[in-house]
């Protein structure tokens, strides 16, 4: 029998035993439970850390690898991060490009949560690593890497404005905007369309003897479906100098639009890669499988109807992960994506322009770092824009299409036909591509001006006009833009909504400025206009005239037709102050008048300096009745500048037309 000190440890274990189950049992509880108590919703553990975005998956994503690498450190990972970030600056050094990819994702394995990592190693890979490349699908691949590597992060860490922003910009500044857009842009074309559909081997077939012929109805199907792919990649983009329009990468036969599809054929896309194409003459349609969402190019948001508590409501207008992609998407239609979802997490405007609402859960609530918030809003306009811009810088402005025969005789055996007999036009099936995207730019700036307090009507404008001059006049304010040091609460309503007035019309002329609103939301109006999408149009096909088919004469009439220069000269640029005082529009405007100059002189302008010599020598010929000329050759020539508009050599059509 155990002796009663025995007895004692005993009884101590077992109550000792007993209490740490208990304890251990309601920590469990209250770590999973909630406890709702006298109308109080108590909160256990986990629903806390939850809330708090404190645990791994309340961040984001959670990538298994890394955090086995990071236990795996033991301790060591700050020794481990800087061992990496030293092999990476070398491996760079050194050119070794697979290394620098190796070393970079592994850093932000070891740093998921560290944004400084994820957008410093994408920007390397998708700028410094890219610009190293010769072939311009080598520089696609690793900018296709460096936003593929973001896009992880985005997916690590929600609701970061920054990441977000910079997919955005890295998708629509590499692709879109770089020396070598021309190609870029189609190949980002290509990441969307299904491996079988842009297959060469579609595109030939086999006769007798083994000969290989062009499949013209399969090209002429592929051209139907990617209207704009097709133009780009024959004619290029429109460029300043004729020189640099020629050097761009181009199509000038059928083979060499199949030859592009042969060499881009593995490009990084949204569907799981082939293993080779298939052989001439042998190709069968089929459907391609989509590669799973982490792994497809171009990166999209993902699909959300509704925003989380405390953001702002989603773009409904913008792509997401299930829209489908058609020829008119571009990168910067998918910048725009990322450009809108960036501006959820981001606090609403307050009642002040350019102000915020304060952060109040700072969970899902954040102001990006490294601009103006009032400029980081402009960007879904802005991007937008862009896309209006390139439309009409690559010719699509109305339902007229591209007539292929224009420039190639891909289908001249055919007589510039397709096999339904119609002509050798694509992408007519849209009526007004160049309108409708500048309707959606002047909506989307509408919007931006809205709800930011930028756009007033004149009712809201005069009111507050009324009580600003009213506050000043109180006050004795003579320089409006002084820094007031007043307390509202000190102030009678009357004075407090005169004072808010007064701090308005400042905020807002500072802010309107700050963005450019005025010019980018008037310059949307007015490009979305017919009359101004029509005077483009006839400036574009004088140019192609003049360039891709050296036809001068049809170059000078196209300048000449009434809703060319006439109609951009008096019902675009005398019709809209804001739109003409803008320096990009006098820019072009000039251009436009100094190549019409230029082309006149050489066409007509010899045959007029014959006639004004005959002129000047009319008197010298009869020189006793030298004063039988009117009033003389300087009253005579200013009526034959306003009789003779189309004469460009007795006064230019743009100069001296308005009051400013």
């Amino acid at each position: 029998m155990a002796s009663p000190f025995q007895q004692q440890a005993l009884y101590r274990k077992l109550t000792y035993g007993a209490l740490i189950l208990a304890l251990f049992t309601l920590a469990l509880g209250w770590r999973k439970g909630e406890l709702r108590l006298f109308g109080l919703n108590i909160k256990g553990v986990d629903a806390q850390a939850r809330d708090l975005s404190i645990r791994e998956e309340s961040r984001g994503e959670v990538d298994w690898l890394g955090a086995l690498a990071r236990l795996s450190t033991i301790g060591t990972r700050g020794a481990a991060t800087c061992v990496l970030w030293v092999n990476a600056m070398e491996a760079q050094k050194k050119n070794q490009w697979n290394e620098l990819e190796l070393y970079a994702r592994s850093l932000t394995k070891l740093q998921p949560h560290f944004i400084t990592p994820w957008l410093f190693q994408s920007w390397n890979l998708a700028y410094n690593v890219s610009v190293e490349s010769d072939r311009v699908n080598d520089k696609y691949f690793y900018i296709t890497r460096g936003i593929g590597l973001l896009a992880e992060g985005e997916r690590q860490n929600h609701d970061n404005p920054d990441i977000r922003w910079s997919i955005g910009f890295f998708t629509q500044h590499k692709i879109c905007q770089s020396d070598e857009t021309n190609v870029l842009r189609s190949l980002s074309q290509l990441s969307m369309i299904p491996p079988n559909e842009r297959d060469p081997g579609r595109f030939w077939t086999k006769k007798e003897g083994g000969r290989q012929e062009i499949n013209l109805l399969e090209l002429e199907d592929f051209c139907k479906l990617h209207p704009q792919l097709v133009r780009r990649l024959r004619q290029g983009i429109r460029r300043e100098r004729r020189s640099e329009q020629l050097r761009q990468f181009r199509c000038e036969r059928a083979e060499d639009l199949i030859q592009f599809l042969q060499d881009n054929f593995r490009v990084p896309s949204l569907w799981l890669d082939s293993p080779q194409p298939s052989e001439p003459g042998a190709w069968k349609p089929k459907q391609d499988t989509l590669k799973p969402l982490a792994d497809r190019f171009p990166v999209l948001p993902p699909y959300h109807e509704t925003a989380r508590e405390g953001q702002q409501p989603p773009d409904e207008t913008a792509l997401h992960d299930q829209s489908p992609l058609y020829d008119h998407h571009d990168a910067y239609q998918i910048a725009r994506a990322w450009y809108s979802y960036a501006q959820e997490p981001v606090p609403k405007p307050g009642k002040l322009p350019g102000q915020s609402e304060p952060i109040v859960n700072p969970v899902v609530q954040r102001l990006p770092k490294h601009m103006m918030t009032i400029i980081f809003r402009t960007h879904p306009a802005q991007a937008q824009r862009f896309t209006a811009e390139r439309l009409m810088e690559e010719g699509w402005f109305d339902g007229s299409g591209w007539a292929i025969g224009e420039t190639t005789d891909w289908f001249r055996e055919a007589g510039d036909r397709f096999a339904d007999g119609s002509p050798a036009v694509v992408g007519a099936s849209h009526e007004w591509w160049a309108k409708k995207a500048w309707e959606a730019t002047e909506r989307a700036w509408e919007r931006f001006g809205k709800e930011n307090h930028l756009l007033l009507s004149p009712a809201e404008q005069k009111n507050l006009e009324q009580r600003a001059h009213a506050f000043a006049k109180k006050k004795h304010i003579q320089d409006v833009s002084q820094n007031l040091t007043l307390r509202e609460d000190e102030l009678d309503p009357e004075t407090r909504e005169e004072y808010f007035a007064f701090i308005f019309l400042r905020d807002l002329a500072q802010y309107k400025t700050l963005c450019n609103f005025e010019v980018h939301y008037n310059r949307a109006r007015v490009e979305s206009k017919e009359e101004t999408v029509k005077a483009r149009k006839i400036f574009s096909e004088a140019l192609d005239a003049q360039r891709q088919r050296n036809d001068e004469q049809e170059a000078l009439r196209k300048y000449l037709d009434p809703d060319g220069m006439k109609a951009w000269r008096d019902k675009v640029l005398l019709s809209n102050k804001v739109f003409r005082g803008d320096s990009l529009i006098q820019e072009q405007t000039f251009e436009i008048q100094l190549r019409f100059v230029d082309l006149y002189s050489r066409l007509n302008g010899r045959t007029f300096k014959a006639q004004a010599a005959r002129m000047l020598l009319m008197p010298l010929q009869n020189p006793l009745g030298g004063g039988a000329c009117p009033l003389g050759l300087a009253s005579w020539v200013p009526p034959l500048i306003e009789k003779d508009w189309n004469n460009p050599l007795l006064g230019v059509p743009f100069d001296g037309t308005d009051d400013e």
